[in-house]
């Protein structure tokens, strides 16, 4: 069975600024699970104009601690495309899991868009899904535990990308995610 969760957020700041953020967004302290992020391509598409990107990220990993004995690694990895079409404003990261893939799938869809009532803010929609392949009689427990990672996580992601939007607009430098 697929555990599937929704949710939207509006950042009070204009899409150019959330979507910079957003490409500085890690490292930083708000989520210490993600240890790298490599840019794998970056290319602008000649037929729409779209900036195209792929990145590796490295994290801890998402499985509880009690299942770690099922796995060699406490290191997890995941892939995300992104398109960004800068005339429309819109940024789509699609970012999917690599690591695990016989016990447990992750797929994560985030689009940013100017907010439909007021231009000068953007509205984030998060699609997330989870699917475990162990016995039945874990299923739900694991759905539970992966559904709460996935909302800190998205609730923590959240916080630095509006530190980063007030640094920006502050023309400060976002120096502090740096260690």
């Amino acid at each position: 069975m697929v555990k599937k969760l929704f949710q939207e957020y509006v950042y009070q700041h204009p899409w150019a600024v959330v979507t910079e953020a957003t490409w500085l967004k890690y490292p930083n302290p708000f989520c210490p699970h993600v240890l790298d992020v490599d840019v794998i391509s970056r290319r602008v598409d000649d037929t729409d104009g779209f900036l195209k990107t792929r990145r590796l990220f490295t994290a801890t990993s998402p499985v509880p601690r009690g299942l770690r004995w099922l796995m060699d690694s406490d290191v997890a990895y995941a892939v995300e495309d992104s398109v960004v079409d800068p005339v429309k404003q819109r940024m789509e990261l699609n970012l999917r899991s690599l690591t695990f893939g016989d016990i447990v799938e992750m797929k994560e869809t985030s689009t940013f868009e100017p907010h439909p009532d007021n231009s000068e803010w953007t509205l984030l929609k998060q699609h997330w899904s989870c699917e475990w392949k162990v016995p039945i009689a874990f299923v739900s427990s694991l759905e539970k535990l992966s559904a709460q990672r996935f909302l800190s996580s998205a609730a923590s992601g959240r916080l630095a990308i509006k530190q980063l939007c007030q640094n920006i607009e502050q023309k400060e430098r976002p120096l502090m995610f740096l260690d």
